[in-house]
């Protein structure tokens, strides 16, 4: 491969090599005295407790370093303070080449990008460059890691050669695309002139009417396609009632607020209504380039939002129920918004499943287009959402791939398309 790592632990190319031997340039051979390990915060460090973290070790790690190149350079004369400086400063620039015991040039360039990846230098310390953990993987495999020595070979060659520039299976750009989380605001709230018996249930529980989800009714004059589960509750915590509504009858606090939630606290209740939601390529899913989470890694960043579709469908789920509440005997009732689309539990798409491996990324089966011997299981794969709960359709899913993978082990085992 022939790369040097950069500072972010991504892979470049290297213009030029001198050699081709089985070693750094490395002129002089540092040797100090491991300085002396700080005072024990407490009794958890002295029996090795977990308050020791390896971000300690780096640290430490780094003092030997700084020991280091303290007893290589020497002391300069005063009148060469300045100069000395500059050329410890442009020493420090320069990557540290050591000479390697079993790893090629190639093999370490490589090995030095993975572990400055997986253990970044950051503003907590430093990383496992500066602890030289490739170096001491290239010595281990002179010894205790011997054996290991043509994994290593082969695991490093592979890197290399991987075929996946952009990720695993996304040599089309389709992983992340077409994310999609239902469609289940834009509810409606409704106030009755007479108590309801609503109490102490769970939100879960309630009564659906499925007479305009999805296509259980005619679109001939729409010009929206979908529709939507009209779920109304039957149950609830007493506590919801302090953030009810007051359907402009009241203010929202002082005596006039407390008296209309005394009288009206078991006289309202609410829709739940979730709905169609269709894929688009625009919505998806990518890894954010500054926000990172606690180990360093970046975090998924979501960029989507609900469309005409999606809104018309809500408008007129909206009106099926109020219809439904008015003749219900309400007195009042209120439309809330559409909303935008962000992470929930009721998340689909991604690695979309379809027969064109140019805009779907798993097969019919649910394995990859690209590494048919990689299969994904979840509701990344479904198409849309439909206006039910994903949870028995992803199910359904699921036993469909791994009966395709139990009747086909031979030949998906071998990497070998369906």
């Amino acid at each position: 491969m022939g790369g040097e790592a950069d500072h972010s632990g991504r892979l470049v190319n290297e213009t030029t090599r001198p050699d081709q031997r089985n070693e750094r340039d490395s002129p002089t051979t540092m040797s100090a005295t491991v300085p002396p390990a700080p005072a024990s915060n407490g009794p958890a460090e002295q029996r090795g407790g977990s308050d020791f973290s390896r971000r300690d070790l780096l640290k430490r790690a780094g003092m030997l370093g700084a020991a280091a190149a303290v007893q290589v350079g020497g002391l300069a004369p005063a009148g060469a303070a300045e100069p000395a400086r500059k050329a410890t400063q442009a020493r420090a620039a320069m990557p540290v080449r050591e000479s390697l015991e079993t790893l090629t040039a190639a093999e370490s360039d490589t090995l030095e990008s993975i572990v400055a990846r997986l253990i970044p230098t950051d503003e907590n310390g430093p990383g496992a460059a500066e602890a030289r953990a490739a170096h001491y993987i290239d010595r281990a495999l002179t010894g205790p890691l011997a054996p290991s020595r043509a994994a290593y070979s082969a695991g490093l060659a592979a890197v290399d050669a991987y075929p996946y520039p952009n990720g695993l299976s996304n040599n089309h750009g389709q992983v992340g695309k077409h994310y999609m989380t239902h469609n289940t605001l834009a509810g409606v709230t409704a106030l009755f002139p007479w108590n309801l018996n609503t109490w102490y249930g769970l939100p879960a529980q309630g009564v659906a009417v499925d007479n305009w989800a999805d296509d259980n009714f005619d679109h001939a004059n729409l010009d929206f396609i979908g529709g939507g589960n009209l779920w109304v509750y039957t149950e609830r915590r007493p506590i919801f009632a302090a953030s009810m509504a007051t359907f402009g009858q009241a203010p929202a606090w002082g005596s006039a607020w407390k008296a209309f939630i005394k009288q009206n606290a078991d006289r309202w209740n609410s829709a739940y209504l979730q709905k169609t939601t269709l894929p688009y390529e625009d919505n998806y899913l990518d890894l954010d380039p500054a926000v990172k989470d606690p180990l360093g890694f970046p975090v998924c960043r979501i960029t989507a939002d609900f469309k005409d579709n999606e809104k018309k469908t809500a408008a007129f789920s909206q009106d099926r129920m109020v219809q439904w509440y008015m003749e219900a005997g309400a007195v009042g009732t209120l439309r809330l918004p559409v909303g935008t689309m962000g992470p929930s539990t009721h998340a689909y798409g991604g690695t979309r499943m379809g027969n064109n491996p140019d805009t779907n990324v798993v097969d019919r089966w649910g394995f990859s287009h690209e590494a048919p011997n990689l299969g994904v299981l979840g509701a990344s794969v479904m198409g849309t959402s439909g206006a039910h709960n994903p949870t028995l359709t992803a199910q359904a899913l699921a036993w469909r791939t791994a009966e395709h993978l139990a009747e086909n082990w031979k030949t998906i085992a071998k990497g070998g398309a369906l």
